[in-house]
């Protein structure tokens, strides 16, 4: 039971620096910051250093903040093992809600409950293990070690996918009633549109939007481009990093390939949460090549923007997608790119799967209802 003058909560947003989950952690808080009902002395923001969240009390005075050393792993351990337990006793933190991530160490008298959206930690199956080099497979097995082992000590976990309490709950040996189930809500910085798809385009606008962290496979795009080129489509991939990144992302292989193609290539750069609406305007499709995802932000907003989604063919994707994507096997460029070929050109289909898309965004909370949601269930945990 938690003492009953720790009644404060501390929102940790510490593990989040880029991405999506930047995205709903600021329509998150926007929304609570809107509340009439809310008490705000007893809401205390962990924040990271890094990234669109860091300097978040100069727009929202109302909370108390404290800043997490997460840009550096050894400050983040130092900070855990010797300044952590003394914040929580100075602000009379009575339970923790980690908004994504692998919760805090904290003592047995605070609630902690976390939110997983790791899904590397409980995919062994996946093909993405199959193209890693054993140093990398090594250092990521150690990392979900540690993961595991932290989020074994949460008091409540939370996931956005059925599949994702089945394969948390088998992974952490925990019954699937230990394990909630929170559907997600799509970004309110997209803004929805029920545009209809033609066929009038003179160059195809293949956006992706994602990091370089290798389950998402970027360094795929390359081989992918080189075989829609050979089919004679006029396309060009936007991705929203730098070029630099991504030339870094790329296996040597790969290397050379992208440069005899690279015309087919725009990079953004990383792009903040408030202009993601005008990446999904200039884009025709979404393309998500990922061997892992829980529930992919990339999903909800192309139903919201009405965006055709070209997604990999994972358990994941199916299960979240239904019939609204086309799907395809991210290490199979050849098949990939007469899939895509044949796809693009098919207005009708296009348009049935963007109203299916449309009609599983209907399923999903908007960020007040999941808001309120979090808020009674984080008030009757005890």
């Amino acid at each position: 039971m938690v003492e009953s003058d720790l009644q404060n909560v501390l929102i940790d947003f510490s593990a989040l620096k880029s991405g999506g989950g930047c995205q709903l952690a600021l329509n998150f808080i926007d929304c609570i910051s809107n509340l009439n009902d809310i008490e705000f002395e007893k809401y205390i923001l962990l924040l990271p250093r890094t990234g669109p969240l860091n300097k978040l009390y100069l727009k929202y005075p109302k909370f108390k903040y404290l800043l997490s050393p997460s840009d550096n792993i050894f400050r983040r351990i130092i900070f855990e093992k010797c300044k952590l337990n003394r914040l929580y006793k100075k602000n009379s933190i009575g339970k923790i809600f980690t908004f994504f991530g692998a919760g805090l160490p904290h003592p047995s008298n605070i609630v902690s409950i976390v939110v997983v959206a790791y899904p590397i930690i409980c995919y062994n199956d996946s093909p993405f293990w199959s193209y890693l080099s054993f140093y990398s497979k090594f250092k990521l097995k150690f990392k979900n070690y540690i993961r595991l082992k932290r989020l074994s000590k949460a008091n409540k976990i939370l996931v956005e996918t059925p599949i994702m309490k089945v394969r948390i709950s088998k992974v952490l040996n925990k019954d699937l009633e230990e394990v909630q189930f929170l559907k997600p809500a799509p970004s309110d910085f997209v803004i929805k549109n029920d545009k209809e798809y033609y066929n009038y385009i003179k160059e195809f606008k293949f956006i992706v939007l994602s990091g370089t962290s290798p389950h998402k496979n970027l360094w795929r795009i390359p081989e992918l481009a080189i075989e829609l080129n050979k089919l004679c489509i006029n396309f060009k991939f936007v991705i929203s990093v730098s070029e630099k990144d991504f030339l870094k992302s790329l296996k040597n292989r790969y290397l050379g390939l992208y440069l005899n193609i690279k015309d087919k290539f725009s990079f953004v750069g990383s792009i903040h949460p408030s202009e993601i609406n005008s990446f999904y305007e200039g884009g025709d499709f979404l393309v998500s090549l990922s061997d892992l995802e829980s529930f992919s932000n990339n999903y909800m907003e192309a139903w919201k923007a009405s965006v055709p989604l070209i997604v990999s063919d994972r358990d994941f994707s199916r299960t979240i997608c239904k019939d609204s994507a086309l799907y395809i096997e991210p290490h199979s460029p050849v098949k990939s790119a007469l899939d895509i070929y044949n796809y693009i050109s098919d207005i009708e289909l296009i348009n049935r799967r963007i109203l299916i898309g449309r009609k599983l965004l209907e399923d999903l909370p908007d960020t007040k209802e999941r808001v309120n949601f979090i808020l009674e269930y984080m008030n009757n945990i005890s």
